[in-house]
């Protein structure tokens, strides 16, 4: 014996799942979009002063071309008359691989560390 399904049926529980859906939008993601921009902001206000504490200093004290810090080197690329972007990129790339590198073979130590002192007790 077969039965059919009442389209009655079908049509309520698809009012309900877009009633459900509707819900889920207003309380879970429409309350996160409205604290978004000033999360974004304040993220962007503290990187900021990140790369200003991280230049800054080598900027000012560091005057000679062999004792320049990453950072201050690679603002070179960037000129009054022009900005080299590629050379800086490439630049960066080939500063940041010994970092990854090292990471990549110390990595379970790191996450030990990590996860251990994250235990309570």
């Amino acid at each position: 014996m077969t039965t059919a399904v009442p389209s009655c049926s079908v049509h309520d529980s698809t009012a309900v799942d877009v009633i459900r859906l509707h819900t889920g939008w207003r309380l879970g993601l429409a309350g996160r979009l409205r604290v978004g921009p000033l999360g974004v902001s304040g993220a962007q206000r503290v990187r900021s002063v990140g790369a200003l504490h991280q230049t800054l200093p080598g900027i000012l004290s560091l005057t000679g071309t062999s004792t320049r810090t990453v950072a201050v080197g690679l603002l070179e690329y960037i000129t009054a008359h022009e900005a080299r972007w590629t050379m800086m990129m490439a630049a960066s790339i080939i500063v940041s691989m010994p970092v990854l590198v090292l990471f990549s073979f110390l990595q379970r130590y790191v996450i030990s560390g990590l996860v251990s002192g994250a235990v309570k007790g």
